[in-house]
């Protein structure tokens, strides 16, 4: 799926933002305090509304006045799909204070699907829709067959076709009552509707894949217990547990491996250990011809393979990855192929991959239409892309373009 818009209003330092992003690659810039970090905790915040529901979503945060003051949250997702150009817009207000929801829709390029305010909720049928569109195509062929007599039924079809093309141009904003569906059930202000009618839209199915990593190094360090195979977790803890699920994927294995020894040379070999009497799972590194535990590894090593597994294991979810400074404690030609390795993965998966950055090398990597400024101003977090707002700017030598602030904004300090 093809990333195409998020807007975010009411959330920690953001009033109202929007991101467009121009490609499938996406790099924040901005000064500690900016609020990269406050975008991506809203994405979090967001993911976790749709799919456990309001109050567990503030329950991770802990603090309600930690997220925001302001009496209404609204995100906004739109997604295309570029196998059949179908467009999906969901939309999610919610009262953080009263750990409810205020407004939802969902909709396509086509058709408004799903709407609800408050206790109120309307879905399409998509039965009585699917009768529409057969009598529709009957009243297509009849015109057809008709075009060439100039007679009433050619008329009373074509005024038909006219009045199908009112009513279609009213789904594409709101549910008409005759197509409305009946919902007996009770749906609760905590819950969405996105997660109890549509798990099977590709939507739904992006959002719960979204993913935001903010490795530790130290925890993939230590011997852990096997847990959470599913996927990566934020900081990392379970890498060992999702590379020995990997391993049982012999292309990835070995991309893998090379992709490591290509970026940190002196590892030859990944290894994973488990306890003779436990079910714990340890992390070992063949360096020459010694075999390491990770504890004797560098956080870079570490850091830089949390995030090569990230990407493989993520690449064909479909979604969005989100890699905060991925260059920390990585050599900076290493950090060039990392940055390579994540724009190669993108071209071919539909996958779409956004980090955070205060590193010239980062900047001096990517294109200027893949560059966000990220700005505190008053006290509110500002997005605004490198290309729009320098359309004229030279591509080469984005980094001192970025430090000399020819970018006009997202600078480092």
């Amino acid at each position: 799926m093809e990333l195409q818009r998020i807007c975010i209003r009411g959330f920690k330092s953001i009033e109202d933002v929007i991101f467009e992003p121009k490609t499938g690659f996406s790099c924040l810039v901005g000064s500690n305090g900016a609020g990269k970090s406050n975008f991506c905790d809203a994405l979090i915040f967001f993911k976790n509304v749709v799919v456990k529901g309001v109050s567990s979503a503030i329950q991770e945060v802990g603090d309600k006045s930690l997220l925001t003051n302001a009496e209404e949250t609204c995100f906004t997702l739109r997604i295309r799909n570029p196998e059949t150009s179908h467009e999906y817009e969901y939309v999610l207000s919610i009262n953080i204070q009263e750990s409810k929801i205020i407004n939802e829709r969902l909709s396509t390029n086509l058709l408004s699907i799903y709407s609800r305010k408050t206790d109120n909720v309307e879905k399409l049928n998509f039965e009585k829709f699917n009768s529409i569109i057969e009598d529709l195509v009957l009243k297509i062929k009849y015109v057809e067959d008709n075009k060439s007599i100039k007679s009433k039924e050619y008329k009373k079809a074509l005024g038909s076709l006219i009045d199908f093309k009112k009513t279609i141009e009213t789904i594409r904003t709101e549910i008409p009552e005759s197509l409305r569906e009946n919902i007996q059930d009770e749906l609760s202000s905590d819950k969405t509707g996105l997660s109890s009618y549509f798990e099977d839209e590709h939507i739904y199915e992006y959002i719960s894949n979204l993913n935001i990593f903010r490795i530790n190094p130290l925890a993939p360090k230590l011997p852990n217990k096997i847990f959470n195979k599913s996927n990566l977790l934020m900081y990392g803890e379970n890498l060992a547990t999702i590379l020995l699920e990997l391993q049982n994927d012999e292309v990835k294995w070995n991309t893998l491996h090379e992709l490591l020894n290509l970026i940190v040379p002196s590892i030859s070999e990944i290894s994973l250990k488990k306890g003779d009497f436990d079910d714990f799972l340890s992390l070992h590194f063949k360096e020459d011809t010694r075999l390491l535990p990770a504890i004797s590894i560098s956080d870079g090593t570490i850091y830089t393979l949390a995030i090569l597994t990230a990407i493989l294991w993520n690449q064909s979810k479909k979604s969005l990855i989100i890699i905060e400074e991925p260059e920390r404690g990585i050599h900076p030609q290493a950090i060039v192929e990392l940055i390579s390795f994540i724009k190669e993965t993108i071209l071919e998966n539909t996958v779409n991959v956004l980090v955070t950055t205060h590193s010239e090398t980062v900047v001096r990597s990517c294109n200027l239409d893949e560059l966000w400024l990220v700005d505190k101003i008053k006290g509110s977090t500002k997005l605004k892309n490198a290309k729009i707002s320098n359309p004229h700017l030279e591509e080469s030598s984005l980094d001192q373009a970025w430090l000399m602030n020819l970018l006009n904004g997202g600078l480092p300090w």
